[in-house]
């Protein structure tokens, strides 16, 4: 009777710190929302790891490896060693370059609970033609009139737009079931004669409320970020909230793992065209995806995001692990995404 009262008591303290941190941050999310710049920071929103993005991206309640410092720190205490996880993508049919990396070390053993990770996002697109100076204004009016301005040629020249973003991330469990992680962004972006700089912070929570049925929420900017550009602009991301769910089917006379998950993801900037459904500043998007384990080696995903059906496949042994999705787009191209890991 006592264990049973014992608990009981956990789950509602579990209960109420979730819904304790969800309602603070979601005042905070509603002053911010007057103050955003719609699309500031948007390679941020790219997604990281072939695993995750052939499910859609929908694992905000089930990442349990190094790629957890971008979708959910709080799932960094779901590992138990240390493990690298490396991505690299030619996006929208070789336009642009995305990589991803990310290092956890878990702290089990070390007196000290959770784990803390580094992660980073790098979006590139090479050689960019360059023509703002590249003719001679006879008129003054600031563009190229045909038959009338002079071009010059040696004033062409080519450029590179560079972002980057840093993922500093420490995560602990609250209670044997819910966990509660963090992390600290630094953002560059070297735009051509343009360059910013930018501190955020996400914050995680993840709740296995069952052997089956996991939980999570990310608060991705949780207090804004502000993105200081050196011509005295200032542009303000303003938070996202994705919320969750994961849940497990073991079929051990087959040796198959199957799960299913949906995320629910919303920004609050006005994207009404950019959105699958809107209401006022706020907008969201529904995403859903599927993952079906043999004998934990092999892997094929499934899953659905805004731009359409997503697919994957994985591959586990000793350690080292290889994954491959396919992402698509309408307007810009499909996309290939291939990353590795390694646990130490």
């Amino acid at each position: 009777m006592a264990q049973l009262i014992l608990s009981r008591t956990g789950n509602r303290l579990q209960i109420r710190y979730t819904f304790l941190i969800i309602s603070i941050l979601a005042l905070c999310l509603t002053f911010s929302v007057s103050s955003a710049t719609k699309y500031a920071g948007e390679f941020l929103r790219i997604g990281a790891s072939a695993r995750a993005l052939g499910m859609g991206g929908a694992v905000t309640a089930l990442v349990d490896d190094a790629s957890a410092v971008y979708w959910n720190p709080a799932g960094m205490t779901k590992m138990e060693n240390a493990e690298l996880v490396l991505m690299h993508a030619e996006q929208f049919s070789d336009l642009a370059d995305y990589d991803f990396g990310a290092y956890v070390l878990s702290l089990e053993g070390t007196g000290t609970p959770g784990a803390v990770g580094i992660g980073v996002v790098r979006f590139a697109v090479p050689d960019i033609l360059i023509t703002e100076k590249a003719y001679k204004d006879i008129n003054g009016n600031h563009r190229y009139d045909h038959g009338i301005d002079t071009i010059l040629p040696g004033e062409f020249y080519f450029d590179n737009d560079s972002n980057t973003a840093i993922f500093l991330s420490y995560a602990r469990p609250l209670s044997p079931s819910l966990n509660i992680g963090g992390s600290l962004k630094l953002i560059s972006q070297d735009l051509v004669n343009h360059s910013s700089f930018g501190i955020g912070a996400d914050l995680g929570l993840m709740w296995q409320t069952t052997e089956a049925l996991a939980l999570g929420a990310r608060f991705s900017d949780i207090t804004t970020t502000q993105l200081f550009w050196d011509g005295g602009r200032r542009e303000t991301i303003t938070p996202s909230l994705f919320i969750g769910g994961a849940y497990q089917i073991a079929i051990p006379s087959i040796g198959v793992n199957l799960t299913t998950t949906a995320d629910l993801a919303m920004t609050f900037e006005g994207r009404d065209m950019a959105s699958s459904f809107t209401a006022g500043s706020a907008g969201g998007d529904l995403r859903v995806g599927g993952e079906a384990w043999f004998k934990e080696i092999f892997a094929a995903r499934v899953g659905h995001q805004e731009s359409g059906v997503t697919g994957g496949v994985g591959f586990r042994l000793r350690g080292f692990g290889v994954d491959y999705a396919f992402v698509p787009h309408d307007d810009l191209g499909n996309s290939h995404r291939v990353s590795a890991q390694y646990t130490f």
